[in-house]
């Protein structure tokens, strides 16, 4: 249900315009510097993880994330015009292929 909702969304969202690389690679590199951060910073003083959880989340987390499923939709699109769309077909409940 969560894979239509997303196909879905990346199809309204997407099928006329682009995805740029920039954001992407901007999310990438926000979550990688962030993530060498805290991994010092961890060797450091290991006794901080679990107040450190938190901040890894919403910091690292949710960019990651975001950026990764950003990626899927950019990768899925450069496989032809009407491949979101195709995408969204093939994930649908309910679907007889």
């Amino acid at each position: 249900m969560l894979r239509a909702a997303f196909w879905r969304f990346a199809h309204k969202r997407y099928q006329i315009r682009k995805p740029m690389f920039l954001l992407e690679l901007l999310g990438l590199l926000w979550s990688g510097f962030w993530g060498l951060l805290c991994a010092a910073a961890l060797v450091i003083d290991p006794t901080q993880l679990v107040r450190s959880i938190p901040f890894l989340f919403v910091w690292i987390g949710i960019p990651l994330g975001i950026t990764i499923a950003y990626r899927r939709i950019r990768r899925e699109r450069e496989k032809g015009d009407d491949a979101l769309y195709r995408k969204r077909l093939s994930v649908e409940p309910g679907r007889l292929d």
